[in-house]
C-alpha cells in the first residue's frame, strides 16, 4: 500500500502542539516516535470535526433558506387556489378507471369535480352518481370530460344515464362531436361511433341539439347522427343486448334488511325488463320476504339468481322481456 505523508501545514500543527508542551527530558527515540503519532492522530481529528461542522452549517443555512421558499410558495397558493367544485361520486367501478391528467386509479367513494377527465380501459368501467337522483356509468374504452356542473363531454366510448322516477330533474348536457343530447327524465345511451353517434332510448325521452335543427327520441328508438346533421332512426327493445353492460356497471344494491319485492324493481329497471307475478300471493310474498346478505360485485342477472334460489319464488324464463314470477307450489 502507498502511504500518505501530511501536508506542511499539517506538520507545523503537530510541531506547534509539541511546542506548547515545554521543555523536559529528551524520551527515547521509539516513544517520541509513538507521541508524535497520536498528537497527529488527535490533530486530523480536531481538523475533521471543523470541516463537518462547517458543511452542515453552510447545508443548513441552504436548508433553511429553501424551506423559507417553499413556505412562502405554499402561502401564495393556498391563496391563489380555489378547489374546482365536485359535481359527482363513484358509486361503482371495475377493472382500469383513470384520471387523464394525473393517471391516479379512480375508487368507490372518490368525488369528481369540474376539469376533471376520467378514462376507462379494455376491463374498465365506472358508475357516478350526481346527486341522489341521476346515475351515470361508463363503459370500456371511453373517454369523458366534466366541462361545467350539469355537463359531460363524451370524447371516446359510451355512456348511460339513468334519472330515477318521479325525482325532481336534474339538469345534464351530454356533448360530443354530432351534437348535444339533454335528457327529460329517461334512461339512454350515447355511443360515439367515429364521424357520428348512436342515442338510444330506454325510457322517457331525449332531445339532441346539432347545428342544423333539434330532434327528438322517444323510448324504444335509436337515432344516429352524423357531425354532418344526417338522421337516421330504428327500433330499439329495452331488454337488447346492446344495454347488457349498463346492468353490469350498476351501483350496488343493498339488499340487508330490503324487501325481496324492492329487489325485483330494482332489477326489472336495470334489466329494461317488465316486472310480473302469476298471481296475488307471488307478488304479497315479494313484499314481506326480507332479505339478508350482499350482492356487491354481482351484475343484476347474476344477483336475481342468487337472491331467488333462497326464496320460495321462482322464475318463468319463457319472456325475455319479462321477470316473470310464481310461487315454487303454484
Amino acid at each position: 500500500m502507498t502511504s500518505h505523508e501530511p501536508h506542511s501545514d499539517q506538520d507545523a500543527g503537530i510541531e506547534a502542539l509539541l511546542r506548547q508542551a515545554g521543555a523536559r527530558e529528551e524520551p527515547a527515540a521509539s516513544a517520541a516516535h509513538d507521541v508524535r503519532r497520536a498528537v497527529r492522530a488527535e490533530w486530523l481529528i480536531a481538523v475533521e470535526e471543523r470541516k463537518r461542522r462547517r458543511a452542515w452549517t453552510t447545508f443548513g443555512m441552504a436548508a433553511s433558506a429553501a424551506l423559507v421558499m417553499l413556505f412562502a410558495a405554499l402561502i401564495v397558493r393556498t391563496v391563489a387556489y380555489q378547489p374546482a367544485e365536485a359535481v359527482a361520486t363513484v358509486t361503482r367501478f371495475e377493472g382500469a378507471v383513470r384520471y387523464i391528467d394525473s393517471g391516479i386509479a379512480l375508487k368507490e367513494g372518490s368525488t369528481i369535480a369540474v376539469g376533471a377527465r376520467m378514462a376507462t380501459g379494455d376491463d374498465g368501467r365506472f358508475a357516478l352518481a350526481l346527486g341522489s337522483a341521476l346515475s351515470v356509468r361508463v363503459d370500456r374504452n371511453s373517454l369523458i370530460a366534466f366541462t361545467a356542473r350539469d355537463r359531460i363531454e363524451l370524447i371516446d366510448g359510451a355512456l348511460y344515464v339513468d334519472a330515477a322516477p318521479g325525482a325532481a330533474h336534474t339538469a345534464l348536457n351530454i356533448d360530443t362531436q354530432a351534437g348535444s343530447v339533454a335528457h327529460l327524465g329517461t334512461q339512454f345511451q350515447v355511443r360515439d361511433l367515429g364521424p357520428a353517434i348512436a342515442v338510444s332510448v330506454r325510457e322517457g325521452s331525449v332531445q339532441i341539439t346539432h347545428p342544423s335543427g333539434a330532434h327528438t327520441a322517444l323510448a324504444g328508438e335509436r337515432i344516429e347522427l352524423t357531425a354532418r346533421g344526417r338522421v337516421q332512426r330504428s327500433r330499439i327493445a329495452a331488454h337488447d343486448a346492446s344495454w347488457a353492460w349498463t346492468a353490469a356497471a350498476a351501483p350496488v344494491f343493498d339488499i340487508e334488511g330490503r324487501a325481496l319485492s324492492e329487489f325485483l324493481e330494482w332489477t326489472a329497471r336495470q334489466t329494461g325488463r317488465r316486472l310480473v307475478y302469476r298471481s296475488a300471493q307471488a307478488q304479497r310474498a315479494a313484499r314481506e320476504i326480507r332479505l339478508r346478505g350482499s350482492v356487491a360485485h354481482l351484475d343484476p342477472e347474476t344477483a336475481l339468481t342468487a337472491v331467488l334460489a333462497t326464496t320460495p319464488l321462482q322464475r318463468d324464463l319463457a319472456d325475455p322481456g319479462a321477470i316473470t314470477l310464481f310461487l315454487s307450489a303454484e
